[in-house]
């Protein structure tokens, strides 16, 4: 089996599919669809190409089992991956897979392309063993939106039946995963000759505010933080503004995000981007915010006692009520990092929980 895995986690990392919201820096998507169709064709599952949102990046699905009997299954993930973090820093090529240390290392194989490799190596077990038809689901653009997530629900490709979402959980079963406000705040104060700074409306005193309110909100958040689910987050993760030390920075641009836990809503945090506007206005400046991406936090239906992951995921997509569990081999502490790797063990233990598991909704 580990030779298996091996086999198809390399042909996946070597197909580069990187997705992101700077289009400079993406892959284009039809050969990683290729080769983990080519795969999937391989052990009799019926494969479909489809584009299902206006980016148009596409959406593979693949059923295998008995064509007259219903779906009992769905396995859920993306093949899309982060760009490769400062690839001259990596030990090797991030897209060779190489085993150290009873590691394989690679981009993508925690996040997520080794639970494809062991979806593919569990279900060329048991095809022959299906009561019920299974259908993966691989979308290409997760890292950077999820439309094609979107656009499969909005098109019916997601049947009614227990879905694995293949996110990094390191082998154990979670519940839920967290909600996600993106959001880009603009300040624009006055600009000049740096030898004449005014008292008022310096949009770099306005991000002074900004930051303070934000840091005093995540304390508070810690305070009132639930014990099951812990705090709200927020990172403000790009800063950019000024061109030059002797000219006053004239606009400054945010881009931050907010990470939500049970509980909280959109409306929550739209309160919160209200209240950072509102402290840099209070420096003299303009200050407008626009919200790029929202995501709510979902819970499983079927068993809220599972713990919930940090993360988003395309799980929060899914139609309410639909039941789920967010299942990968990968470890969330490798995923988006130099030398992102998957623990070979924790992967084939992987494989036959999830052969288990598959057998009791489809066998």
């Amino acid at each position: 089996m580990i030779e298996a895995l091996e086999r198809r986690l390399a042909a996946l990392v070597a197909a580069r599919s990187v997705s992101s919201h700077h289009p400079a820096l993406e892959d284009p998507p039809d050969h990683v669809v290729a080769v983990l169709r080519e795969q999937l064709d391989a052990i009799g599952a019926h494969c479909q190409v489809h584009t299902v949102s206006e980016r148009g990046r596409p959406v593979l699905t693949a059923d295998i089992g008995p064509v007259d009997r219903p779906f009992g299954a769905v396995l859920l993930g993306h093949i899309d991956t982060v760009p490769a973090v400062e690839p001259d820093c990596w030990s090797g090529d991030p897209w060779q897979l190489a085993r150290r240390d009873q590691r394989w290392t690679g981009l993508g194989t925690a996040d997520m392309k080794g639970f494809f490799a062991c979806a593919g190596t569990v279900l060329e077990r048991m095809r022959n063993r299906l009561a019920k038809r299974i259908r993966i689901i691989a979308t290409t653009d997760e890292e950077s939106g999820m439309q094609g997530m979107r656009g499969a629900v909005e098109h019916g490709l997601v049947p009614l039946a227990p879905v694995v979402v293949g996110e990094p959980t390191g082998g154990a079963v979670a519940g839920g995963c967290r909600g996600l406000v993106a959001f880009r705040i603009v300040l624009s104060g006055i600009e000049g000759h740096s030898s004449q700074p005014p008292e008022h409306g310096r949009a770099i005193d306005a991000l002074g505010a900004l930051i303070r309110t934000a840091r005093e909100q995540e304390r508070a958040w810690g305070t009132a933080a639930d014990r099951k689910h812990g705090a709200a987050t927020m990172n403000l993760g790009r800063v950019h503004g000024g061109d030059a030390f002797n000219r006053l920075v004239a606009r400054i641009t945010v881009d931050g995000e907010m990470r939500l836990p049970p509980g909280m809503s959109i409306a929550d945090a739209e309160a919160v981007l209200d209240r950072l506007v509102g402290a840099a206005r209070q420096e003299g400046v303009g200050a407008e915010v626009e919200i790029l991406e929202r995501f709510l936090p979902c819970i499983n239906p079927d068993d809220g006692a599972l713990p919930i992951m940090p993360y988003v995921c395309e799980a929060s997509l899914l139609p309410r009520g639909q039941a789920f569990r967010i299942w990968g081999p990968g470890d969330l502490d490798q995923a988006h990092r130099i030398d992102e790797s998957l623990d070979i063990e924790t992967a084939a233990r992987y494989c036959d929980d999830l052969e288990a598991w598959l057998m009791e909704c489809c066998g």
